[in-house]
């Protein structure tokens, strides 16, 4: 049953396109979108625009169901940073979103939920039982064949990473834990029918809590031995009980099963196939065969394996013939002739595509058209990345696609829609009145908390002052449209300099835009805004705030600026924007790299690019281009000279910040 990436050609794909019945849903074809991790998400969890858009080329794609990957259901049972949740019902907004634009784009939608257990982001996570020494070779061995995947200069961080995982996994659930997890399934479960998705998987595959369970080889009693399968499987169905019971009657609920672990005493083909009958006797709707584990997929001899095209067909057909539900192939299956047979030969119902889907998201197309597919060519850079924190992206895609996926992860991770305002006294408020009037982007991700620093001993006049503003504010938010439960308020006593706390609260509370109310003679503000990593800004009382001047010099930091200019204020006709670029070279060279700069931040073709000459320095030209368009407010990256020229002449940015007269800056980082 071996084939080789050479197959392109379907053949007409006959099967491929016929409409299929999955637990009463029709789907119009019997090609699968399979769960990827993307880590697209926001930093808190919530749904990103990113994330939005890569589920819309998914289902554009032309298959007929997309499985949304790796859902949390709890906060400690997130895999890596950027995970999408759906603990609370905070994240439904975003997830109905996610839904609908998967539905409109015409594919059924699918949310999978998971629980990361020891492979979870937390000091301690959670685990069916403590692991001991008796697996410590296997374990070894594979963090050896996992690190000599990656570049020298990342292997250190990553072998302290994991070795700071494995010295956590100590100890094993509480009843109370495992009750704890179990509801947390139950009210994901019930959180995704009400956002509109039309079933849901749970993941119980790639080493994650429920295969932790299922698997002999990190759930073993504490006198050693083996636990028999019926008591190892008895968590996970438990799982699946209390997620059926979640959804309304005849809701699908499928599952992510793991065929084959490759590790000691781990998952193999007859126990996977004994708890798929088991699992199929409390109703799921249909399995999705999956193999590997984070201990075993970088060990040579499975990556030998895996490395043949269609590695997974024989499970799924074992699978299928063993259930009565609809199987899901999986295990690259790169090209439409080889998705074609597998279909062609009873092997399986459905034919799941991950890596290649985000090789080539024209597949469907191509194999409807007999079309040759851009192959997945199996390098793991995908996998690298996320295990990394670099967000997903293939090697495979045209060029200026990755570079604008990077764009977008690296502008999602800067926290754009999370803003901390600090006020000091009553101007600040005055100040802050006169700015935000009419002026708050209108954008329903955004979330603000205005944190009212008060003198040691108090101040009357700014306590009263404080209270009517907050007024103020929370009618001008919701008046313009906003979530009155994304304003929030604090209050600090300061006991010394307002940076120190500023910065501290910026960095506990996640926050990605701190801004500040223009002080005179307030040293401690530039501090803050040169300090802060990420986006800073100073509040200054320019009436033209409006005219907004977006200094760009072709660097990394700049895109960062473009997309941040398009996030909060591009295409809003309330503003005029600038773009201005100091020559240091020949205009024509700057008029190429505009163009590109433009595709990746999603500006318009016919945005200009204003080209002036340098001559008093690029900090003095930034303000006297400022002060000749009238901008009330500038844009630009956090940026500075290089070596001694930065010694003594100080940072751009820096130069900018003390020039202003009475505009608003935001610096970018």
């Amino acid at each position: 049953m071996t084939e080789t990436a050479s197959d392109t050609s379907s053949g007409g794909a006959a099967l491929l396109f016929q409409p299929f019945t999955l637990a009463g849903l029709r789907l119009k074809n019997r090609l699968v979108a399979l769960p990827l991790f993307t880590g697209y998400a926001y930093p808190d969890g919530h749904v990103s625009p990113l994330l939005l858009e890569h589920y819309w080329r998914l289902a554009g794609s032309g298959v007929g169901l997309v499985v949304v990957g790796n859902v949390a259901v709890a906060r400690e049972g997130v895999t890596a940073p950027n995970n999408l949740r759906l603990d609370r019902d905070e994240f439904l907004p975003g997830m109905t979103r996610l839904a609908k634009i998967i539905r409109d784009a015409g594919a059924v939608a699918c949310a999978q939920l998971n629980h990361a257990g020891r492979f979870a982001r937390i000091e301690m996570p959670l685990m069916p039982a403590p692991m001991d020494a008796s697996h410590l070779a296997f374990d070894v061995a594979s963090l050896k064949a996992f690190m000599e995947s990656f570049p020298l200069e990342e292997r250190f961080g990553l072998t302290w990473m994991v070795m700071r995982k494995a010295a956590s996994w100590q100890s094993g659930m509480t009843r109370e834990q495992r009750s704890a997890v179990v509801r947390a399934f139950a009210g994901a479960a019930a959180r995704a029918v009400a956002a509109g998705f039309e079933m849901v998987e749970l993941h119980g595959a790639t080493g994650y809590l429920l295969t932790q369970f299922l698997s002999a080889y990190t759930n073993r009693p504490a006198h050693g031995g083996v636990l028999p399968l019926a008591r190892r499987a008895a968590f996970p169905l438990e799982v699946f009980r209390a997620v059926r019971a979640a959804v309304p009657p005849g809701f699908p609920v499928g599952f992510r099963l793991l065929t084959r672990e490759w590790t000691p005493d781990g998952v193999d083909l007859p126990e996977a196939l004994e708890f798929a009958s088991m699992l199929e006797k409390e109703g799921a709707s249909y399995f999705s065969v999956s193999a590997g584990t984070y201990n075993s997929i970088f060990n040579p001899g499975v990556r030998r394996r895996t490395a043949h095209p269609g590695y997974l067909r024989e499970d799924a057909e074992a699978l299928k013939a063993r259930v009565k539900a609809p199987v899901i192939a999986a295990g690259k299956i790169l090209t439409p002739a080889l998705a074609e047979r597998i279909l062609a030969s009873g092997e399986a119902d459905l034919v799941g595509l991950g890596r290649p889907l985000l090789a080539d998201g024209e597949w469907p197309r191509k194999a409807r058209e007999g079309g040759r597919v851009n192959a997945c060519i199996d390098c793991f850079a995908c996998l690298k990345r996320i295990v990394l924190d670099k967000g997903l992206n293939c090697v495979r895609r045209p060029e200026p696609q990755q570079k604008r996926v990077d764009l977008e992860y690296s502008f999602l991770n800067r926290n754009a829609f999370k803003t901390l305002v600090a006020v000091t006294s009553t101007a600040d408020l005055d100040l802050l009145r006169a700015y935000w009037r009419e002026r708050i982007p209108a954008r329903d991700d955004l979330t603000a908390t205005l944190l009212f620093l008060h003198p040691a001993g108090g101040d009357v006049a700014f306590a009263l002052a404080r209270d009517a503003f907050r007024r103020w504010a929370r009618e001008t938010w919701c008046r313009l449209g906003f979530d009155s439960g994304r304003l929030r308020f604090e209050d600090r006593t300061l006991r010394g300099g307002p940076e120190n706390l500023i910065l501290d609260e910026a960095e506990a509370g996640g926050f990605g835009v701190v801004l500040l109310c223009r002080s005179p003679g307030a040293a401690w503000t530039e501090r803050v805004l040169l300090a802060h990593d990420g986006i800073s800004g100073i509040i200054g009382p320019h009436p033209a705030q409006d005219r907004i001047l977006v200094p760009f010099d072709f660097s990394p930091t700049s895109l960062l600026v473009l997309r941040y200019v398009v996030h909060a204020y591009y295409g809003n006709p309330g503003y005029r924007l600038t773009f201005a670029h100091i020559l240091e070279s020949g205009s024509d060279d700057a008029a190429r790299r505009w163009n590109e700069a433009k595709g990746l931040a999603g500006l318009d073709e016919d945005v200009p690019l204003l080209l002036a000459r340098r001559s008093n320095g690029v900090a003095r030209d930034i303000l006297n281009l400022a002060q000749r368009e009238g901008v009330g407010k500038i844009i630009m990256g956090r940026r500075g000279q290089g070596g001694l020229r930065r010694f003594l002449l100080g940072s751009v940015s820096a130069g900018v910040l003390r020039g202003l007269s009475n505009q608003s800056l935001t610096l970018v980082a």
